[in-house]
């Protein structure tokens, strides 16, 4: 019985070449392109998730204060881990970006991320060692492990394994390396180019960032309230709160910022792409049913014959099930070659890796694509139900399988009508963050990192020929920067994006409030005038009127409105850490507010202070006539200060645009599947167009016959077509502004929704529904009557 089916249904998809295409395309499209979201939000919700025990992982943090923000701590001097059963493993990271230290492999110096850490790294964390096993490395001091694409830039095509390299960051030490890591999982929210042991120095300067490997089974709330209290025997840590937060949930709530860290998520946009995913997959399943109910209408006579030579209602059904099998197989199968043709341009579009498993994918598209098909057979049963032989042969069909046709139409095309509106909206939202004006002049700045922090060498008389070294680097440097007339202006300070501030805990003398977390960020007098800040009272820091790190301030707009400052001259802030109330800082200015932070984010309170290192990056705005000569004239001081080192600089614009690139593939995907979900229901417009004008062709003949129109014949029919177009588009506005209004709440900084995205999108909608009705009724309405009569 089944080979017969089988037959049948291969002869059938034979003869109807038209039904087998539009039921394949939508299929395959949609199968394909919730297949490839989903591959996305896999991504996004396996974040850390590969390590062996990510679920027992967590951060240590603490609070200066209940009322003040959490940051990443230690416990390290304040508790024996003995005394705390509940710990399996401690791990305390230090973090060097960059631009902190160097690595002298023979005469060539590189740069790159570095993790300074305990030997109990791969205890916590898994990654896959190409070279070296992971029980045994860092155990020695003198080890230093890489990862493979920074092992390749050291060493070329060379076994690096037994290789020594000099660092040079705020420690100086020879390093032999003894691993060598796979690629760091795109899942991953860190990375780094090397790891170095912590026991190989004394000190390491740099903030630390504590993980805590907890025993299974361990409560985490009660832990929680154990080590609570614990940070207040510090000094200035009185009303401190310890607390441990969950590693893998850091990713999507990220409850403080450290540069540890590379990437952040986005839990909204993960939501956001699931829906879409669904409604491109709903789609496609209406649109393949229509098409399949479309094809039933022709094989009325057919089904009817066989009815009357015995077949049974099961026997039509077999056949129907079978067919919807075979598409299923075939979508998957096409599906999942399609898949793998895209998947190398996929993976560098939206900078992950997936791993590829054929049986497992194509189970997973055979799935997809089977339920979609199983969803359309039970429509198909629906629409059926209540037919008898003799109407099969009549063809005279049901109100109810026609309604049912019409209302599945209607579904689709609100379904792509909300689609169509919701990613006009997100495209404009994160078009909208990546145009907004960040005030401040961002073209032409670049930044380079010239003078090396002076390291702790053991040698005192080495440390000492160093310094001076600096010294006179540092004089050379700023003379030929402030002298250079392609300098419009030249400073030494952070860059104003990604972590150019930390928070640090502050208290207004005389406020109500107890020290809070609020952002600081260290600059020079000429920070304004490179970026082109805008003051709104008092004024910012000048070399004559003020001295490095002297105790004065220039806030924000937003810190005079959280403070409830009236008088800056009057008003005075303390520092948690230094000084505290006894030596507190004064307020000279009040800057506009401007964009330090990424959008998703309201304008914070800044405190800015005056404090220059001669290690800190150079930051040169360029004059943009002579941009390419300016850029020379940076890499020919670099030249002279790091003769043996790879001139490296980054550009603030380009900086700017990759903060917001993930938003800008959201955006752009957003729109891409909004088009295929309106091909899709233009497809299943054009089917339904096809099931009308066949279903009334004897109603055209007749008509024509006593005189009607060709354009009243097409008014008729495309009438009976778009009512159902424009109560999808009715439907569709109510449920869209709902979502949307929800979605964009999400973000500090956001559009408002416009009833002109409603309408031209429903417009466009229309239009498209229009073309496809005026293509196939056309046809229709300037047929022969006699033919339309002869072919009833």
């Amino acid at each position: 019985m089944l080979t017969t089916y089988i037959r049948f249904a291969l002869k059938d998809i034979k003869k109807s070449r038209l039904i087998f295409v539009g039921s394949m395309i939508s299929l395959i499209v949609g199968t394909l392109c919730f297949y490839a979201i989903q591959v996305w939000v896999k991504n996004e919700q396996s974040m850390d998730r590969f390590h062996h025990r990510a679920e027992d992982i967590y951060v240590v943090t603490s609070q200066r204060n209940p009322l003040s923000g959490p940051r990443a701590s230690t416990l390290t001097d304040l508790i024996d881990q003995q005394a705390y059963p509940a710990i399996d493993k401690r791990l305390v990271t230090r973090t060097y970006e960059p631009n902190e230290g160097k690595l002298i492999v023979g005469e060539r110096t590189f740069s790159g991320k570095g993790v300074v850490v305990d030997s109990t790294f791969f205890d916590v964390f898994n990654f896959n060692a190409i070279s070296g096993n992971t029980d045994v490395l860092l155990r020695n001091k003198s080890d230093i492990v890489l990862s493979e694409s920074f092992a390749k830039r050291l060493f070329g095509t060379s076994d690096p394994i037994g290789q020594s390299i000099r660092l040079e960051m705020d420690n100086v030490g020879e390093y032999i390396v003894q691993g060598v890591l796979d690629e760091i999982p795109s899942n991953s929210s860190f990375s780094f180019d090397f790891l170095v042991p912590s026991h190989s120095k004394s000190f390491w300067s740099r903030m630390a960032v504590e993980f805590l490997l907890m025993h299974d089974g361990t409560d985490h709330k009660l832990f929680n309230e154990k080590i609570e209290n614990i940070a207040r025997k510090r000094r200035g840590y009185e009303e401190s709160v310890t607390s441990t937060f969950p590693f893998v949930d850091i990713y999507f709530e990220h409850p403080f910022e450290h540069f540890f860290f590379d990437k952040t998520g986005d839990a909204s946009s993960v939501s956001t792409m699931k829906v879409i995913g669904w409604v491109v997959l709903l789609i496609s399943v209406l649109n393949f049913t229509n098409v399949q109910a479309t094809h039933m209408l022709s094989q009325f006579k057919t089904q009817g014959i066989k009815r009357v030579n015995g077949a049974t209602i099961w026997d039509i059904y077999g056949e129907a099930l079978t067919s919807r099998i075979f598409y299923g197989l075939t979508a998957a199968a096409v599906g999942l070659l399609t898949f793998y043709a895209i998947l190398p341009s996929y993976e560098q579009f939206l900078a992950i890796k997936i791993e590829k498993d054929l049986a497992v994918d194509f189970l997973s598209f055979f799935t997809i694509a089977l339920l979609s098909t199983l969803l359309s057979f039970g429509l198909f049963l629906i629409q059926n139900k209540n037919l008898q032989a003799g109407q099969l042969i009549g063809q005279r069909q049901n109100h109810e399988s026609g309604m049912a046709k019409k209302i599945l139409t209607t579904v689709q095309y609100t379904c792509a009508i909300s689609l169509a509106i919701a990613s006009v909206v997100i495209y404009q939202q994160f078009n909208y963050m990546v145009t907004k004006d960040l005030g401040y002049d961002y073209k032409n700045v670049i930044s380079v990192k010239l003078i090396d922090e002076v390291p702790m060498f053991e040698d005192r008389e080495e440390r000492r020929e160093r310094f001076f070294e600096v010294r006179d680097n540092y004089k050379m440097v700023s003379n030929e920067s402030l002298n250079n007339p392609n300098f419009v202006s030249v400073t030494q300070s952070k860059l104003p994006i990604g972590s150019s501030a930390y928070p640090m805990s502050w208290k207004l003398i005389g406020g109500a409030e107890d020290y809070r977390n609020q952002n600081l960020m260290t600059v020079d007098p000429a920070y304004q005038s490179l970026l082109g800040l805008e003051m709104i009272e008092g004024r910012f820091f000048s070399e004559e009127l003020d001295k490095d790190r002297q105790r004065k301030l220039v806030i924000n707009e937003a810190a005079v409105k959280y403070y409830g400052i009236k008088d800056i001259t009057t008003a005075k802030i303390a520092n948690g850490s230094w000084g505290r109330e006894a030596d507190p800082y004064q307020i000279i200015g009040v800057v506009k507010d401007f964009h330090y932070q990424h959008l998703s984010k309201k304008v914070e309170p800044l405190m800015m202070a005056f404090m220059r290192d001669r290690e800190n990056n150079f930051v040169y705005k360029i004059n943009e006539k002579n941009f390419k000569a300016g850029l020379a004239s940076v890499e020919e001081i670099f030249r002279k200060v790091n003769p043996s080192k790879e001139f490296d600089y980054v550009l603030l614009e380009e900086l700017i645009r990759e903060q917001y690139e993930k938003e800008k593939q959201l955006s752009q995907i957003f729109m891409m599947f909004m088009l295929i979900g309106l091909i899709l229901s233009t497809i299943g417009l054009f089917t339904f167009a096809l099931y009308e004008t066949r279903r009334r062709i004897r109603e055209i003949g007749i008509r024509k016959v006593l005189g009607a129109s060709f354009e009243s014949i097409m008014s008729l029919l495309s009438v009976s077509f778009l009512k159902w177009v424009v109560l999808a588009f009715v439907l569709a506005c109510p449920i869209t502004w709902y979502l949307l209004t929800i979605w964009l709440d999400n973000f500090a900084n956001r559009i408002d929704l416009k009833w002109t995205v409603f309408l031209i999108s429903g417009m466009v909608t229309l239009i498209m529904a229009m073309l496809t009705i005026f293509w196939q009724t056309s046809k229709s309405a300037y047929k022969n009557p006699v033919e339309a009569l002869r072919y009833e």
